[in-house]
């Protein structure tokens, strides 16, 4: 099921939800800069975090960064990467509590061979092959620091309750894994932080996605949160 056609049943079934889902999308358009500066910050104290946490997972320096942010309709989020046909690795976990949506990591099969390099120290020829049993599992683990360490990052700012859950892989085209990512949130994201998050462990640069996909509830106590928490580091 494409999203375009998921906003209309949802509008069709559930007018409320649908009214509540065309708000938080002409808000996202009317983000200022400090909201987007803000967002920068909190998720740059996450990937922070998160370096650390893998660097000491593998016993050596990794660095991350996040070069890009983009905040995007949900309709439009596949089309970040380029192309909706490519195939790609993804690790999703659902957030839960006072902050519900999902969060996805996705690489190129190319990227994500590369990645499991680093992570298990494996080389292989082959970059556009599928994954085996271990490096799926060590993959979704550094996924599981990674999402840990962002929504960590989120949960000091929005001061709630928040979650994740174990995280999952998917390996297909990149708008078949957000469509089963919106079936799973059942189909009420309507817009979503998009990340570009950069690994670089002195040898090799390797990029992928990072997708913050809360539910339009979620979506406007972060934003909410935002301009408290932007709002007083202005003024300090």
């Amino acid at each position: 099921m494409a999203p375009k056609k998921v906003k209309n049943i949802i509008a069709t079934h559930s007018p409320e939800l649908g009214n509540f889902c065309n708000r938080e999308k002409m808000l996202m358009k009317k983000l200022t800069d400090l909201q987007v500066d803000t967002l920068k910050e909190v998720c740059g104290i996450g990937i922070g975090n998160a370096a650390t946490a893998v660097s000491q997972m593998l016993k050596r320096k990794i660095n991350m960064s996040l070069p890009k942010l983009q905040l995007v309709p949900i309709n439009e989020t596949a089309k970040v990467i380029g192309d909706t046909q490519t195939l790609v690795v993804g690790i999703y976990c659902k957030m839960l509590g006072d902050m519900a949506g999902g969060v996805l990591m996705t690489f190129s099969c190319e990227s994500a061979n590369n990645l499991v390099h680093i992570l298990l120290n494996k080389k292989t020829d082959n970059l556009n092959r599928p994954l085996d049993e271990l490096e799926v599992s060590a993959l979704k683990e550094m996924g599981n620091i990674i999402a840990g360490a962002f929504v960590n990052a989120l949960v000091k700012m929005i001061n709630k309750d928040v979650l994740i859950s174990v995280p999952k892989y998917a390996f297909d085209m990149m708008g078949a894994v957000i469509d089963l990512i919106l079936i799973e949130l059942a189909e009420v994201a309507d817009s979503a932080v998009v990340l570009e998050i950069v690994f670089d462990d002195n040898e090799k640069e390797i990029k992928g996605n990072f997708f913050i996909l809360p539910d339009p509830g979620s979506l406007k106590l972060l934003l909410d949160t935002v301009d408290i928490y932007g709002g007083a580091g202005s003024n300090g």
